[in-house]
């Protein structure tokens, strides 16, 4: 049987937004490496490598009108960087923080490499929420789960979330998903205001341009995250929500 030859390398570059945020295996393939595909343009990373010789590209600018057309921009992404890596054998995308944590581009890499007989290597960064165990002194061990505000929308939620368990929300936007009228935000709001008690705690964490590592913490309730609206979805902000005593939910 015939090797398939065809490789996309998926990197994640860490929370530094920069070069020295990449593992010793990452910087290695980079270093050997010519056709090379930024999610984002505005980390220094993207500068950097032009700096090494490489020419990065960046999917937002250059290839924005295209992807655009597509429902799903996500699921855009994907189809291109196939189309790519059958032009050019092996290409490489870098990601910030890591490729398979909240990264939906690389899940749909990972469906349609089965599809279309592509190797999908994955090169682990540190994520955010590395860095938000860390803010906390939280080890996950002890159990959380992790939703992306997106997910919200699905009425199904009700059966799956459960405010008795640590909770970690991500990626809560001011834009709603398209032929939606209500934003992530919003519909993030609306489902925590009718699961958990108004005046059960939640802490916003989010980082500085470029500082990733240094999370700012602010310490709210359930009820007042609806004036917080620019804090949390202009900052990359995160929203942990400490469980609830099962006993305080019944009351």
């Amino acid at each position: 049987m015939k090797r398939n030859k065809n490789r996309i390398y998926v990197i994640g570059y860490g929370m530094k937004g920069n070069l020295s945020g990449l593992t010793i295996e990452a910087y290695r393939i980079i270093k050997n490496s010519t056709h090379i595909y930024c999610r984002v343009d505005c980390d220094p990373i993207f500068g950097q490598l032009k700096k090494l010789g490489k020419r990065p590209v960046s999917l937002y600018k250059t290839y924005r009108e295209k992807l655009f057309q597509f429902k799903n921009i996500y699921e855009g992404i994907a189809l291109y960087l196939i189309e790519e890596a059958r032009k050019y054998k092996q290409i490489l995308y870098l990601v910030p923080g890591h490729p398979l944590v909240c990264e939906t581009p690389t899940e749909n890499l990972i469906n349609l490499s089965k599809k279309s007989n592509f190797n999908i290597v994955i090169i682990p960064g540190v994520s955010f929420m590395d860095a938000i165990f860390t803010e906390l002194n939280f080890d996950p061990g002890y159990g959380f789960q992790m939703f992306t505000a997106s997910q919200f929308y699905d009425k199904s939620m009700r059966r799956i979330f459960s405010p008795s368990i640590n909770t970690m929300i991500s990626c809560i936007s001011h834009i709603p998903q398209q032929g939606l009228i209500k934003t992530e935000y919003e519909v993030t709001i609306n489902f925590l205001n009718e699961i958990y008690p108004p005046h059960h705690e939640v802490i916003i964490l989010f980082s500085s341009l470029f500082e990733y590592y240094k999370l700012n913490k602010e310490v709210t309730i359930i009820n007042k995250l609806q004036h917080l609206q620019d804090i949390i979805t202009k900052n990359r902000a995160t929203l942990f929500i400490p469980s609830v005593e099962k006993k305080k939910l019944l009351t």
